[in-house]
């Protein structure tokens, strides 16, 4: 008695048929199968992501920055240092990083916030906003949770009693300075201030703001400076003329 075996026929290399290999794997069939079968779940999530993005973007708040730009002077002023007769040229970026350092000196930045009344803007105070209570206090919900748990659920209104004018003044002062930018070129003398808000218009206005009130700082220090060399001058000048009056009789 003689026993034949069969064996599967066998490709180059030893490999399978194709067909056979095939029905082994996944075919492209069967995912768009798979695909078509979930199709009111695959639209649902792509419907609901892209709802939540047009929320999203609904919901942010619009900004708007508006820049100036200062030319700095390259030739400092000898008003004060008259012993000095020579006029010496600073170096520019010395010069660029003073100017920078007087355009985002707090005392600029207090002058702006009492001329542009930012103290009473609700942008930049956030006591000064009117008092909005969350979903949970306005549905009322907050009222049936226990009361260790409504001290921490319920919203109330900020206090600004809580500061003293100098803290409150310092927030504000803090907030316009974020939206307050200033950058330089040393090789062109220039700076650029911006400034950003959700309005165009104050945008621009406190921009400009900025901007005049650092000229008007820096004449009232030309103005000093002038009182001080003449404090410094009238003295000499009495003494010259007293002496040329003496050599006179």
């Amino acid at each position: 008695m003689t026993l034949q075996l069969s064996a599967p026929p066998l490709t180059p290399f030893g490999r399978q048929p194709a067909d056979e290999a095939e029905s082994d794997g996944i075919s492209l069939g069967q995912v768009f199968g798979v695909l078509w079968r979930r199709r009111v779940l695959l639209l649902s999530a792509v419907i609901g992501i892209t709802l939540a993005g047009f929320l999203v973007v609904k919901s942010l708040t619009p900004a708007f920055t508006s820049t100036a730009i200062v030319v700095v002077s390259a030739r400092p002023d000898n008003i004060v240092n008259l012993e000095d007769a020579s006029l010496q040229t600073a170096d520019s970026d010395g010069i660029i990083r003073s100017e920078v350092d007087a355009l985002t000196s707090r005392t600029l930045v207090d002058r702006v916030i009492d001329r542009e009344k930012l103290m009473d803007d609700p942008e930049f105070n956030i006591y000064a906003r009117p008092f909005r209570p969350n979903l949970l206090t306005r549905l009322g919900i907050v009222d049936d949770l226990p009361e260790a748990m409504q001290h921490y659920l319920r919203n109330k209104p900020l206090d600004p009693s809580r500061l003293t004018p100098a803290q409150l003044k310092y927030n504000v002062a803090s907030a316009v300075m974020k939206a307050y930018d200033v950058s330089s070129d040393a090789k062109t003398y220039s700076v650029k201030v911006s400034f950003t808000s959700i309005d165009a218009e104050k945008a621009a206005r406190v921009a400009n703001a900025f901007v005049e009130e650092y000229m008007k700082a820096q004449v009232d220090d030309q103005i000093a400076a002038s009182d001080k060399a003449a404090a410094w001058l009238n003295p000499k000048l009495a003494e010259l003329s007293k002496k040329v009056a003496d050599t006179s009789q």
